[in-house]
Order: structure tokens, then C-alpha cells, then sequence
């Protein structure tokens, strides 16, 4: 029962991985003409290069869906998901113009999601008062360790967070110079 990709982390694991053995694997699969779901079947050759001629002029590039054991309709629905995706992706890529009506530009939008975020985002915390509070409460104890320790790593994100949001404001503003690390945050 020796399982290969370290993913058996419970006895349910074990036995999910022992039934699919089961039904793949056995001696039928051997037997002339015998054929897995969606009409593959072992080649008969003993030769690597005769394996991969076949695997390229015969085997198709996307599986179909019963060879997993799935319903023809759920090649449609992941079809019509990537296509809403692609679609999407490409609708908010695309340059907003500025109309009488009112509508702001992307650019816009972001100094705009920026101001709001940069009022939402707590001040900086002062270490000494943290320290000073945790004292009270028994500073050396495991849970206020751990605590001063989160402190401390939710302080580096804050001030990654606002340096961040200020940062991008001056890149779409053309004070600064636009980096990659801005234009993902964009």
C-alpha cells in the first residue's frame, strides 16, 4: 500500500487511493483491446520513441470529460467559465473615457480607492505602549509573547499597506516612477 505524492494524510486518504488503484489498475488492463474511459488504450510497443509518436499523432491535446469520470456538460461549463473570464478580464483592462455623465477614468477610480483605504487603515502602533500594556498583563507569559510577536508583523503590514497606497497616489500622479510592484497594485 505504498501510495506516491505524499498526499494520504488520513486513513479516508488510504482508502480513496486503494479503490482508485483497485478499478485502474488490474491484470484486464493487460488484455488485448482493453480500453480506459475515453477510448485510450496501452500501447503495444516497448520502445520510448514509439510511445511518444503515438502519444503525439493519435492522443488529443485536451482530455475529455469522461475520462474522468465527469458529465459531457461539465467540459461546457468550464468552456463558458474561462470564456466569462477571459471576457472579463478584457472589459477591465480596457481605458475608461472620461463622459459628460460623470464617469471616471481607472486612474480615478484608484486614487479614489486608495483615499478610502488610507482613512480606513489604523495609525502606526507605538512599540512602547504595546510593550507597556502587554507588561500589565503578565508580558512573559506564551499567549503575550505571541501576541507582541503579531504586533509586530501586523505593524510591517500597515506600513507596507500606506507606503504602498501613498506610493501608487504619486506614480499615477507622475511624481514618482510607476514600478512593477506598483503596477500589480494597480
Amino acid at each position: 500500500e505504498i501510495q506516491y505524492g505524499g498526499r494520504v494524510t488520513d486513513d479516508k486518504d488510504r482508502v480513496l487511493l486503494n479503490t482508485l488503484a483497485e478499478s485502474l489498475i488490474h491484470q484486464k488492463i493487460l488484455a488485448p483491446g482493453f480500453q480506459f474511459p475515453g477510448g485510450y488504450q496501452l500501447p503495444p510497443f516497448e520502445e520510448i520513441q514509439k510511445h511518444r509518436a503515438l502519444i503525439q499523432e493519435t492522443m488529443p491535446t485536451v482530455d475529455p470529460p469522461d475520462v474522468f469520470g465527469l458529465n459531457p456538460n461539465a467540459d461546457i461549463t468550464y468552456r463558458t467559465r474561462q470564456a466569462h473570464k477571459v471576457l472579463n478580464t478584457i472589459l477591465e483592462i480596457q481605458p475608461r473615457q472620461s463622459s459628460s455623465s460623470g464617469g471616471s477614468t481607472r486612474e480615478e477610480q484608484v486614487i479614489s480607492t486608495a483615499d478610502e483605504l488610507l482613512k480606513k487603515l489604523p495609525p502606526a502602533w507605538n512599540k512602547d505602549i504595546v510593550k507597556e500594556s502587554l507588561k500589565k498583563i503578565g508580558h512573559r507569559q506564551p499567549l503575550n509573547i505571541f501576541c507582541g510577536q503579531e504586533v509586530d508583523r501586523l505593524q510591517v503590514v500597515l506600513i507596507t499597506i500606506r507606503r504602498t497606497l501613498l506610493d501608487l497616489k504619486l506614480a499615477i500622479a507622475g511624481t514618482i516612477i510607476m514600478s512593477g510592484e506598483l503596477q500589480d497594485a494597480l
